[in-house]
């Protein structure tokens, strides 16, 4: 069967197995033969009763479930292209991206609809598609659609646009848009089509060997590209079992781990690190055999406890951005037992990876400067068409500074610029400055990543006060708690005269990162 979108690849699996449970979530368990029904029944739906067409966008914002899965596939089939929604983002974000896209329709759970309905009333949204036939306030000028109605949806319009060849979504469509800092910390549409995908769930099947035996637990959000094209898209393809947990909670995923037999998984290092603090001898991981671990540096120390827990495993640590549909480089041996320790993997064979100097010129093996990406599974513009400084030529940067050995094993030295990556989840430093700078108190702000030994990084700020003006800590805190999420709020604000700034007038980041890192850590082991 030709593999064109994401779409076929679930359709050809639930040919090859249609009688095997291929999905479960904390409600339901169904066959490759049930999924395929259930996303043709929404498909037809999307097209003959909402309208939506190939080409057209559709929000999407909910945790992960079944439903979820048949919505993405669903969408394949038509060519629909799905802006993945972080629903743990302020209103104001969520209606920023959903302007920014141009988005008239949008998937969500109602719980959600009453968290962000105020800020999406401001924008072009004007059809809502509901998990369940619910009424909710703020709804009278929608167009409101029943999710659940959809997936028994039994109608099919005598020219469904789906059926027809020149319709069938191509490789190069866009299956997905993802929202993420690139290398400027300021938000920016990543557009996906199902061959960037495509490309790298099969990298991952080959080398990581995986087949239909396996099972995998998603314990990460789909909206993340680790979850939509690493876990969710990469175990349809090989017709894997995919149990799938709404949101990460650490004792009942380890359950799931223990009781379901779970072969591989693949989160990023703060889960592990949960994992770790948790699990205790109720708990089997015997047959856990691959752990991939992404999203941030996952220190050795870390691996090596994981595998006192689960002693089979292997650990293979990966390397990518959003903009590489989560490929690029994964470690293709068992970490521990490598040679190569303290590299971030090995390119794969479908992508290549250069060094940059500051000046753009590319350096030789062993030399350092910044990573960039080029391949079919790279981005070649952002949304809007907009390339910014982020590409040399058809070269992505990474915003990563690191080098390469001669068998092509990359190592991850830190970052360029002040993205904070805080367990997975990405805060954008910029946001969070403009929603402190709105405090009347505040004159000028810095926000940046400091270490945490549990995250990875978390947010740090330096406040300049209005002058004459007595400010709190705690009055910045309260300000904020209204207005951006709990894990933007920085962890550590300090209060001084003015900002460091180079002779350019660039604020001193690395420095900033630097002198709270080492103050703050010596802090936390104090308190330890």
């Amino acid at each position: 069967m030709e593999i064109r979108n994401l779409y076929d690849t679930l359709k050809n699996t639930a040919e090859k197995y249609p009688d095997k449970i291929g999905i479960a979530d904390e409600e339901e368990r169904i066959t490759y033969a049930e999924l395929l029904k259930r996303t043709d029944s929404l498909a037809a739906y999307f097209t003959d009763k909402i309208g939506l067409k190939k080409g057209m966008r559709a929000g999407i914002a909910m945790l992960n479930s079944v439903q979820y899965v048949v919505c993405v596939y669903a969408a394949a089939k038509v060519g629909i292209a799905l802006v993945l929604i972080n629903v743990k983002l302020h209103a104001k974000e969520i209606a920023y991206i959903l302007e920014d896209t141009q988005t008239e329709y949008i998937i969500l759970q109602s719980k959600i609809w009453e968290k962000i309905s105020h800020e999406v009333n401001h924008t072009r949204v004007k059809n809502l598609i509901l998990e369940a036939n619910v009424v909710c306030e703020h709804m009278e000028n929608y167009k409101i659609y029943n999710l659940a109605e959809g997936i028994q949806y039994q109608g099919k319009a005598k020219t469904h646009p789906v059926e027809e060849k020149q319709d069938v979504p191509k490789p190069e469509d866009t299956i997905a848009v993802l929202y993420t800092s690139g290398t400027s910390g300021v938000p920016k549409g990543v557009e996906l089509c199902h061959r960037a995908i495509l490309e790298t769930v099969i990298s991952y099947k080959k080398i990581l060997r995986l087949d239909a035996e396996q099972s995998t637990l998603l314990a990460v959000p789909l909206f993340h590209v680790t979850g939509f094209s690493c876990i969710m898209a990469l175990f349809i393809y090989i017709g894997g079992f995919m149990r799938i947990l709404p949101s990460f909670h650490s004792r009942r995923a380890a359950a799931i781990l223990s009781e379901e037999h779970i072969k591989h998984f693949h989160a990023v290092p703060t889960i592990y690190q949960m994992l770790v603090n948790v699990i205790d001898r109720e708990y089997d991981l015997s047959g856990l055999e691959s752990a991939v671990c992404g999203g941030g540096y996952i220190e050795d120390r870390l691996m090596e406890q994981f595998q006192t827990i689960a002693p089979n495993v292997r650990f293979h640590p990966a390397y990518g951005m959003t903009e590489t549909a989560g490929g690029g480089v994964l470690f293709p041996e068992s970490y521990l037992k490598s040679s190569k320790r303290g590299s971030a993997g090995k390119v794969m064979e479908n992508c290549e990876i250069t060094i940059f100097d500051e000046r753009n010129r590319e350096l030789p093996v062993g030399e350092i400067g910044q990573i960039a990406f080029r391949g079919p599974m790279i981005i070649r513009q952002y949304l809007h068409g907009t390339k910014e400084e982020s590409f040399i030529g058809d070269w992505l940067l990474s915003g990563d500074v690191g080098k390469l050995d001669t068998d092509g094993y990359i190592y991850v030295l830190g970052r360029l610029k002040s993205m904070i990556n805080r367990g997975g989840e990405k805060i954008y430093s910029r946001f969070v400055e403009r929603e402190i700078c709105a405090f009347s108190k505040v004159n000028q702000c810095m926000v940046f990543p400091v270490e945490d030994s549990l995250y990875g990084e978390v947010p740090g700020c330096v406040i300049v006060p209005e002058k004459n003006v007595s400010i709190t800590e705690q009055e910045v805190r309260a300000f904020l708690k209204e207005r951006i999420q709990k894990t933007e709020i920085p962890q550590y604000i300090e209060f001084w005269d003015t900002l460091p700034n180079t002779a350019s007038g660039k604020v001193k980041v690395a420095y900033l990162t630097s002198l709270f890192s080492e103050k703050y850590s010596v802090k936390e082991e104090k308190e330890k």
